[in-house]
């Protein structure tokens, strides 16, 4: 049965791997990857961990929700109302199931984060520098076929800013690195990988990888405090990330300084910058829509006055306002407490474990990764839902050892 278990491991983080370096690409493959662990989840039951029944409940409860609200949807012909049923009722009750998977590998899913950002920031580098110096190359083909137009490298407007859907996943990487830098012994594994993420932060040009990526490690030591400090946290170590990343800040500005400049600026500019002009849109419309019924919403999938995507409609880039409008507050609220079960659930750790854990590296890319998502719909996707995935099965895994009496 060890082989089971390994196979079923070996298979998740598979998935997880190419969501992380890869998403959005493979769909049938990740697909085909999925069911395999859920067929041996189903066959060999026992050789994994159980679910804690208060936890499947509320799952259970998550999907009663997003059935719900796509059925109201359904009912008064909101288009996107089946086309959300994946997301909102499906991924609640498959996340526990497959979190019996998880047997308390924190220490294997670090060195996982490690080097999965590795391969990312080696592919993502190759590809921006091969494309400027190459272009057409092996590589950029490659990323082309996959991506088709989501793959982009833009070097003929005085400065280099490049595109590909891998760069979300450097908004939980980043922090995750952050913290994992700074908490325990040098590790130049680590250091490389912090580095050369920074490096493509700015290369990307992604303004909310500015804000949010300091952001969450700031709010997860704020909603830690009183935890145990790691013995290896230095102040010198905070010096050394200030000043490698001002030195990137000094560099790219030389290089390209008009471009650096508005990018920074653009961030507040609310009245000609044309992305923040799309979001103040889309928010005046879906607050609209949402006063009309506050309470249970417009429905899932249903579409504002404003569309930002007319192929799908009900898909807008302010998800939580979205959220808002088709759930309503009493929709809305609750899938709010399941998140903030799960931040609860990490902070706890954290105060038993210290700031030197895995639950602390992961709870400031888990808040990154929030913050993001409030201006981009990363959680609507299945490539990014591994956010949620991965705390409730470590929530999962302490519930079942904690009702064994098992001391963690």
């Amino acid at each position: 049965m060890l082989a089971v278990d390994r196979l079923a491991k070996i298979l998740v983080l598979s998935i997880l791997f190419m969501s992380l370096v890869l998403p959005t690409a493979f769909p049938v493959l990740k697909l085909f990857l999925l069911l395999i662990p859920l067929l041996l989840l189903a066959l060999f039951g026992k050789s994994f961990n159980g679910i804690n029944i208060k936890i499947f409940n509320l799952a259970l409860a998550f999907t009663l929700v997003g059935l719900g609200w796509s059925v109201y949807g359904y009912i008064v012909g909101n288009p996107g109302a089946l086309r959300v049923l994946t997301v909102m009722v499906v991924y609640p009750v498959l996340f526990v199931v497959l979190g019996m998977i998880y047997q308390g590998e924190a220490e294997g899913l670090k060195r996982f984060f490690i080097f999965a950002a590795l391969v990312l920031m080696v592919l993502d580098l190759a590809y921006v520098f091969c494309q400027v110096l190459v272009p057409g190359n092996l590589l950029s083909q490659v990323f082309a076929l996959i991506y088709d137009g989501s793959a982009v490298v833009d070097s003929v407007q005085g400065y280099i800013k490049f595109t590909l859907p891998n760069v979300t996943s450097m908004i939980f990487l980043i922090p995750f690195l952050m913290c994992r830098f700074m908490s325990e012994k040098f590790s130049f594994r680590v250091f490389i990988a912090l580095m050369g993420l920074c490096m493509l932060v700015l290369l990307s040009g992604r303004r909310a990888l500015l804000v949010t990526v300091f952001a969450g490690p700031i709010i997860a030591y704020l909603l830690t405090v009183g935890a145990i400090a790691s013995n290896r946290s230095s102040y010198w170590k905070i010096a050394v990330i200030a000043s490698v990343f001002m030195m990137f800040g000094f560099v790219f500005y030389s290089l390209y300084p008009d471009y650096l400049v508005d990018k920074i600026a653009s961030i507040t500019n609310f009245e000609d910058n044309s992305s923040n002009l799309e979001r103040v849109w889309q928010f005046n419309s879906l607050m609209e829509g949402f006063w009309q019924y506050p309470a249970v919403g417009q429905g899932a999938g249903a579409v504002a006055s404003y569309v930002r995507t007319p192929d799908m409609p009900w898909a807008y880039e302010l998800f939580y306002v979205s959220m808002l409008f088709q759930y309503g507050v009493i929709g809305f609220s609750m899938y709010v407490i399941g998140v903030a079960m799960l931040v609860m659930f990490l902070m706890k750790q954290v105060r038993l474990k210290g700031r030197g854990s895995f639950e602390f590296y992961y709870l400031a890319g888990f808040i990154s990764f929030l913050l993001a998502t409030a201006t981009n719909p990363y959680l609507a996707k299945f490539d990014y839902m591994w956010v949620i995935f991965i705390p409730v099965a470590m929530l999962n895994y302490n519930s079942t050892r904690t009702a064994e009496g098992v001391p963690l």
